[in-house]
């Protein structure tokens, strides 16, 4: 079975506000500054060593705690990224990309029950906070029941993605494959084409094509 895998985590600006037992001052506000440097350089291992030491100082900033998951992940520091996480969400419960990048840590170690549980609440809250937020996350829990070899439950989360946000063409690629697992063949054409009008130049337009040019009208 082809493994299909989700997008990687996404650094987030930051403001640091100071809260009861927090000391804001002009030196961790560089460090901060110097951090998000060092994550868009590629330079994960210093950005670890400053958040580390931002999270001392301001152990209430989740944003802290989120771009040192991220810097972790990036690192491939799997199970540290995990607990860095998951102190995102016990600062911050409704923040939905925390969630998302639990579940796709989850999906990479084959812990597809707890991906499951960890991309539903992403899409719980992400249906809440926009409808972009929702697809996506829609989109990686169909990749966490497609990688399990749910193809059916994979196929009504991609739907869902599409019916939130059409314009996610590698949810219409992905429902045309779940479609074509099943049995499904109009529907599968039906897809690979929303992925056409989507992405006419996409990354998979020309296996696309050729899976239209050999399935039956």
């Amino acid at each position: 079975m082809a493994r299909v895998s989700m997008a990687p985590p996404n650094e987030l600006e930051f403001v640091l506000a100071p809260a009861p037992g927090d000391v804001l001052s002009a030196e961790m506000k560089e460090l901060a500054d110097a951090a998000l440097v060092a994550m868009e350089e590629g330079r994960s291992g210093d950005a670890i060593n400053m958040f580390n030491e931002l999270v001392v100082n301001l152990p209430t900033c989740s944003d802290c705690y989120y771009n040192l998951a991220v810097a972790y992940f990036n690192e491939e520091r799997y199970d540290d990224a995990v607990g860095a996480f998951q102190q995102t969400v016990q600062l911050a419960p409704s923040n939905s990309d925390a969630y998302t990048g639990l579940a796709n840590i989850y999906n990479i170690q084959q812990k597809y029950d707890l991906a499951a549980e960890a991309g539903a609440k992403a899409a719980e809250l992400g249906g809440a906070g926009g409808a972009g937020a929702g697809s996506q996350a829609l989109f990686n829990q169909g990749v966490i029941l497609w990688n399990s070899g749910d193809f059916a439950g994979a196929k009504t989360q991609f739907e869902a993605a599409i019916a939130a946000d059409p314009t996610i063409a590698l949810a219409h690629y992905q429902l045309g494959m779940a479609n074509l697992n099943l049995g499904m063949v109009p529907e599968a054409r039906q897809a690979f084409e929303g992925y056409l009008q989507a992405a006419p130049d996409g990354e998979k337009s020309a296996e696309v094509n050729g899976f239209l040019q050999e399935l039956p009208q």
